[in-house]
């Protein structure tokens, strides 16, 4: 997800709103000192954690699936396009 943030091909960071981008990246910086932070934590408080950052993330991408702003699954994007926790 923090590739496709800064991927000059996509470029995700001009469509979107600077405060967009910012909650992005404290969502990114969270997740990942938690996961830095918990190595050991088991599969609940992961799933736990992983519903959060997807609670941030996931409005905020699905704004700008199918190249446009506004665009979302109607449009005819789907879920399956959103990225992944696995790309923390």
């Amino acid at each position: 997800m923090k590739n496709q943030l800064s991927d000059d091909k996509l470029k995700l960071k001009e469509k979107m709103d600077p405060e967009e981008v910012t909650t992005l990246q404290d969502a990114l910086k969270e997740a990942q000192e938690w996961l830095d932070e918990h190595l050991t934590a088991d599969k609940e408080e992961l799933e736990t954690k992983t519903s959060e950052f997807e609670g941030v993330v996931h409005p905020i991408f699905k704004k700008y699936q199918g190249g446009a702003p506004g665009a979302g699954p109607e449009d005819g994007a789907s879920d399956e396009e959103m990225p992944g926790s696995d790309e923390l």
